[in-house]
């Protein structure tokens, strides 16, 4: 097997010098190490996936932590179909959680055995994510607004908000509408105590941070895809920043992921 690592130098996990070497000789052990290529930015990474070849690498892996791999994904555009996508989180985050890794420990397992699933994956803008991403457009107290507008011609105008987008496309119910928009801001100090605590309990699961204030939900639609128009330049959670019109959607991409095997169950 032909694995290329790759490690984001700023990322906002550290490994320090005693991790770095436990995790070489786990994969050595397992016969998968090769050096790890670093980079410092996403223009630096997407000149790095631009070179590469399916002859010389057929398994990439990102190292760190879900800002990381999203940023991975984001460029997907540029890597060869044929080639394998792998995850080694040095922490447990929410994406290992959905990948069934508890602990980097695991995630060399995984890429040993190198059970490949596929994943289809929806465009923002030139850019790809995975299983969702979150746009915020700025200051919703503000009297600039947002306008959605669906594959079906539905056009709808919110406050300024953030935007969380979803990829739904495993749920049988949403095969032809597999994208999630929900729109949300954070609530007003003068709302109500109980309204307060509906909307917290509603996004609940579009937060994971559980120390962020209540949000009041807006906006909740499925659809193919959609338009967005905004007055302000929209930032993700990783930083980066889209333009006032963007598309969501507009195309997908089929990648190969490696993911854990089943364990097995006793009888």
């Amino acid at each position: 097997m032909m694995y290329k690592y790759l490690h984001n130098s700023k990322s906002s996990v550290k490994i320090d010098a005693k991790l770095n070497q436990s995790i070489i000789e786990r994969l050595k052990k397992r016969r998968i190490y090769s050096d790890f290529v670093e980079f410092s930015s996403e223009k630096e990474l997407a000149t790095i996936l631009s070179g590469l070849k399916k002859q010389s690498t057929n398994t990439l892996v990102i190292v760190g932590d879900d800002n990381d791999f999203n940023i991975l994904i984001g460029q997907s555009s540029k890597l060869d179909n044929d080639i394998v996508i792998g995850y080694l989180p040095v922490i447990r985050t929410r994406i290992s959680k959905k990948f069934k890794l508890n602990s980097w420990q695991d995630a060399v397992e995984a890429l040993a055995q190198r059970r490949v699933k596929e994943k289809t994956l929806y465009s923002v803008s030139s850019r790809y994510f995975y299983d969702c991403i979150e746009l915020d457009f700025g200051d919703s107290q503000k009297n600039n607004s947002l306008q959605v507008t669906t594959d079906k011609g539905l056009v709808l105008k919110i406050p300024n908000s953030k935007l969380r987008f979803e990829n739904l496309n495993e749920d049988r119910y949403f095969y032809k509408t597999p994208i999630q928009i929900t729109a949300y801001h954070q609530a007003k100090d003068k709302q109500p105590a109980a309204k307060a605590k509906l909307a917290s309990r509603l996004l609940a699961r579009l937060s994971p941070d559980k120390n962020s204030q209540p949000s009041e939900l807006i906006l909740s639609l499925h659809s193919k895809n959609f338009k967005i128009e905004a007055l302000s330049i929209a930032l993700d959670e990783v930083g980066r920043k889209y333009n006032q019109t963007l598309s969501i959607g507009k195309s997908t991409k089929t990648i190969r992921l490696i993911s854990k095997r089943p364990e097995r169950q006793n009888n």
